[in-house]
C-alpha cells in the first residue's frame, strides 16, 4: 500500500513554487511537496524565515530554493517566475498560500489593512498565475 501511495504522489522532476512558504500552511506544503520529490521554490516576503525554511528542507536531502517575493507586486511575481524558469527550466506546480489574517472586528480595521489583506490573500493568486 505504501508503495502505491508513493507512486501516486511521486513528483520527481517537477518544479513547485509555493507562496507564503516561510511559515504555516505554505511551509508545510513545501515540505510535503519536497518529500514527494519535487524541487520546491519557497516564496515569501520574510527573507530570514524563508531561508530557514529552505535549509530545513535541504537538510532532509531535498532540493529547495528560497526567493524573496512581495506577492502584491506584479514585478516581483514575474521576477520569481523568470528566475525559477531560468534555473530549473520549467514550473509545473503553483501553490498560493500567502495570506494575512487580522484578528479584529472588520469595523475596527483600517482600510489600508483591509487592502493589504485582500492584495496578499486574493490578488496575489491572480498576479502569481499570470
Amino acid at each position: 500500500m505504501k508503495q502505491d501511495f508513493e507512486k501516486l504522489f511521486d513528483l520527481s522532476g517537477k518544479v513547485a513554487m509555493i507562496t507564503g512558504a516561510a511559515s504555516g500552511i505554505g511551509n508545510g506544503t513545501a515540505k510535503f511537496l519536497a518529500e514527494a520529490g519535487a524541487i520546491v521554490v519557497l516564496l515569501d516576503i520574510n527573507e530570514g524565515k524563508g531561508n530557514i525554511a529552505k535549509e530545513e528542507i535541504v537538510k532532509l536531502g531535498n532540493k529547495a530554493e528560497f526567493l524573496k517575493c512581495d506577492v502584491t507586486k506584479i514585478v516581483d511575481c514575474q521576477n520569481v517566475a523568470n528566475i525559477t524558469k531560468e534555473k530549473f527550466g520549467k514550473i509545473n506546480i503553483l501553490v498560493n498560500c500567502a495570506g494575512i489574517i487580522y484578528r479584529k472586528n472588520t469595523v475596527d480595521l483600517p482600510e489600508k489593512d483591509w487592502d493589504l489583506a485582500i492584495n496578499v490573500t486574493l490578488k496575489s493568486i491572480y498576479l502569481m498565475s499570470k
